[in-house]
């Protein structure tokens, strides 16, 4: 159980598939968490403990986002100004496609924090979920003024001026991605949507790309 946080429950992984432990074991390290967290109705650490073992076990059961939830929403009724709590309820918000939420939680956690590249990309990825195009830019060029070379924002950054019709701006953000992509698929990927803005261009006269099918590079830990 390697993407578990320290501190939490050790888990036996006899008899789960290929070395992984299955859903119930999973769920018994929630319960667990949730049950420490109860008797510590003031310990910050613990409630944030269970709300991100919840959401990592959402995976499984989708509806143990609700749990993840209120674990963050009872930090920040103690600590209004968590960090670790507010990041982590905007990230419920977004594998719930809760968007405007979301935009809220990371906007105050960036209030805090206001250089962390891979939060000011979720937030960017918020927008354009919402087909705010001009935010969403806004977001990314911030995340890449704090790393040139976050791969994420330059990729999204990319699709955001494509889906805003802005194909001459697109087709560099698309260069500067494939000079930073993490792999040869990332690489053949923006190759073809570079080709298709060339090739709408040649044939019509007009460079929109309409060809982009889009998946939000959602930068938060995704369980394993």
């Amino acid at each position: 159980m390697a993407n578990l946080p320290p501190g939490h429950p050790r888990v036996n992984l006899s008899g789960s598939h290929l070395g992984l432990p299955n859903t119930v074991q999973v769920s018994a390290v929630v319960i667990e968490a949730g049950k420490e967290a109860a008797e510590k109705p003031q310990d910050i650490a613990a409630w944030n403990r269970y709300g991100d073992l919840a959401m990592r076990f959402a995976i499984f059961n989708p509806a143990t986002y609700q749990k993840a939830h209120d674990a963050f929403a009872h930090v920040l009724r103690l600590d209004p100004g968590n960090s670790d709590a507010l990041r982590k309820i905007g990230d419920v918000y977004y594998d719930t496609r809760e968007y405007a939420k979301a935009i809220d939680a990371y906007n105050r956690y960036l209030r805090k924090n206001p250089d962390d590249s891979r939060v000011l990309t979720d937030l960017g990825t918020m927008y354009l979920s919402q087909h705010n195009g001009v935010e969403a830019i806004k977001e990314y060029q911030k995340a890449l003024a704090r790393k040139a070379d976050f791969f994420p924002a330059q990729f999204d950054l990319a699709v955001a001026y494509l889906l805003n019709k802005d194909d001459a701006h697109a087709r560099e953000a698309l260069i500067k991605a494939r000079s930073i992509a993490p792999d040869e698929a990332a690489r053949s990927r923006i190759d073809e949507m570079i080709a298709k803005v060339g090739e709408h261009a040649a044939r019509t006269g007009t460079p929109h790309f309409t060809g982009a099918k889009w998946t939000p590079s959602n930068t938060h830990p995704v369980p394993q």
